[in-house]
C-alpha cells in the first residue's frame, strides 16, 4: 500500500470549450496554494452530439508550470467514448509546483471532430489534475 494517505490528493478540473474548428484556446490556470505538486493529468473529450467514431487525434495540448519555467506537457488530445472510469490517457507528471503556481499552455483543435453530415462538432475538454497538497 502507499505512504501516501489518499486524503492527501484532490482533483483540479480544467475545462475548455472547442466550439469552432481550428481552434486554439490559451490556458491560463492559477492553483490554490494548498497544492504542492501535479503527480498526473487525464484528457477526456466529450462531444455534444454523436460523431464519427473512428476518428482519434482531435487535437494537441501544451502545458507549462511555475511561470513558464517547466513545460511539463505536449501531446496530442485523442477522442474516446470511454467513461472517466476507463480512460486510458492519463500521464504521469510528478511536477513540484512554486508558490503561486499557474498552468499555462494552450489547446489547438484540429477541425477534425465532424458528424455524419460533416458538419464541426463542437466539444469540450477536460484536463483532471490529479494533485498532492501538504
Amino acid at each position: 500500500m502507499s505512504e501516501e494517505n489518499h486524503q492527501d490528493i484532490i482533483w483540479k478540473i480544467i475545462k475548455l470549450e472547442v466550439v469552432q474548428p481550428n481552434a486554439m484556446l490559451q490556458i491560463d490556470e492559477k492553483l490554490p496554494l494548498h497544492i504542492k505538486e501535479i503527480k498526473s493529468i487525464s484528457i477526456h473529450s466529450i462531444p455534444i452530439s454523436s460523431i464519427d467514431e473512428s476518428l482519434q487525434q482531435i487535437g494537441e495540448l501544451s502545458l507549462s508550470l511555475n511561470n513558464r519555467k517547466e513545460h511539463i506537457l505536449h501531446t496530442t488530445a485523442d477522442f474516446t467514448n470511454n467513461t472517466l472510469e476507463n480512460n486510458n490517457q492519463t500521464l504521469i507528471i510528478n511536477a513540484k509546483l512554486e508558490k503561486n503556481a499557474v498552468v499555462n499552455g494552450y489547446y489547438r483543435d484540429y477541425g477534425l471532430l465532424k458528424s455524419d453530415a460533416s458538419e464541426f462538432v463542437p466539444y469540450a475538454i477536460k484536463l483532471l489534475l490529479e494533485c498532492k497538497i501538504n
